[in-house]
């Protein structure tokens, strides 16, 4: 492994994506004892001469550091040593978005209402910053983030939440630069247009944060399917089951939010990220839900605290440091036991005898093999794939806690299936018809 990169000492490499590393590093001072830890974020080598590589990562730095908001991961640095480009940027204690849904997903969980509006109200308060944000010369940049995803909020031990990874990020000045037929975020959070590759404005983040908040009450994925043909088809064109046949504690005026942001007409969805903040704070006033960092820092620890987020965790920090191993004998990074920064999700099947059956079994954690920067779309798209068996899931009803106390995490209960019973009646009525019309031709035939 590396010694440093630039003026910062690594400590360890973390993860490799598909087109970075992240690296933990210590920034020192020239007084002794000034120590900073950041995270550094740098090209793998085989980008090295790829220009319009080299040139989306410089554009993440650039656009990235116009910002300083509490909700967004502050962007330091931007070097270069050698051939390798990288950033160092703020480092967040915590987990991730991802990993919080898990561990409630393998517990049988739920995220209370007041968590997810909590969460999501952050998101939507730094990307209205972004989208907002101006040059020095004081132009609008119209900065669009394009890869919402729960990988991408992070979630402090003490509290913050916020808003990572803009590598893909385009202002509106340089959206005609991205290249026909290529998609660049993570398929099952992407807006309709951002489908379609039409211009982008702030409503596609707003698109992927509805996809955000959806699934965070659901505990469900929203779109993503088997294949990326498929999950494409979804995010354009699939049924969205309302937020309250899942479970029926959300609020009307809160599952009103959701239906909004979810628009496929971004004509009739949220203008802006301030526009589905100010409703949700609406819905947070009305049911008072003042929430803040420290019912997040205790929601989190409690979700530590689990043998389930104890088993993430430790497997989670075991395979960082599987990534502490030498150099190959040409002198580059050995490989193998690296991990991708998507850490794979859990089975979909939850264990155990009374285990749920869930309505997409896509578990959380898992998004497409293809490095989530870009996706080329074929030419002539494959045959449609046979429909995915769908099997009811619902959440039962638990009304949600207010005030300031941390919320206990609430176990999953069936709930009736209104489908198979409607056919289930039909079923009974059809028998009892046939039964009776059988009486009928007995007693005919035995009159006669």
């Amino acid at each position: 492994m590396v010694d440093s990169i630039g003026p910062y000492r690594i400590i360890r490499r973390l993860a490799r994506g598909g087109m970075a590393e992240l690296f933990l590093a210590q920034q020192s001072g020239i007084v002794a004892g000034f120590e900073k830890t950041l995270v550094i974020k740098r090209l793998l080598p085989i980008f090295s001469t790829q220009e319009d590589v080299i040139r989306m990562f410089l554009n993440e730095a650039r656009l990235a550091a116009l910002l300083s908001h509490p909700n967004i991961v502050q962007i330091y640095d931007l070097g270069q040593q050698d051939e390798h480009y990288y950033i160092a940027m703020e480092y967040v204690e915590g987990r991730d978005l991802n990993w919080a849904q898990r561990v409630h997903y393998r517990l049988r969980r739920r995220v209370s209402c007041e968590i997810a509006s909590y969460i999501v109200s952050c998101l939507c308060r730094g990307l209205h910053y972004a989208h907002e944000s101006r040059d020095r010369s004081g132009n609008k940049v119209g900065l669009i983030h394009r890869d919402v995803s729960p990988h991408n909020v992070l979630l402090s031990f003490n509290g913050d939440v916020k808003l990572a990874d803009f590598g893909i990020a385009k202002s509106t000045a340089m959206a005609a630069e991205t290249q026909a037929g290529v998609l660049k975020g993570k398929l099952s959070y992407m807006s309709p247009e951002q489908m379609s590759g039409d211009a982008l404005d702030s409503r596609s983040d707003v698109f992927s944060t509805g996809i955000v908040l959806y699934e965070l009450l659901a505990a469900r994925k929203l779109f993503r399917r088997k294949s990326d043909f498929d999950t494409i088809k979804a995010v354009r064109e699939a049924p969205i089951t309302p937020i309250s046949v899942i479970r029926d504690d959300v609020p009307p005026r809160l599952e009103r939010v959701i239906n909004t942001a979810l628009e496929r007409d971004r004509q009739q969805r949220y203008g802006s990220a301030e526009q589905m903040l100010l409703d949700i704070e609406e819905v947070v006033d009305l049911y008072g839900w003042h929430y803040g960092p420290r019912n997040i820092s205790e929601w989190l620890a409690e979700l530590a605290a689990t043998d389930v987020g104890k088993a993430l965790s430790d497997r989670r920090d075991t395979r960082l440091s599987s990534s502490d191993l030498g150099s190959g004998s040409d002198g580059s990074d050995a490989e193998a036991p690296v991990p991708a920064m998507d850490d794979s999700g859990p089975t979909n099947a939850i264990e155990g005898d009374d285990a749920a059956t869930i309505i997409d079994p896509t578990p959380y954690g898992a998004e497409p093999a293809h490095p989530p920067e870009a996706i080329t779309i074929a030419t002539a798209p494959p045959a449609l794939a046979p429909a995915m068996p769908i099997s009811s899931y619902s959440l039962a009803s638990d009304p949600s806690s207010a005030g300031y106390s941390t919320p206990s995490l609430q176990p999953i209960a069936a709930s009736p299936q209104p489908n198979r019973s409607r056919w289930l009646v039909l079923l009974v009525v059809l028998l009892w018809l046939a039964g009776a019309a059988g009486v009928i031709v007995l007693l005919s035939v035995y009159a006669v």
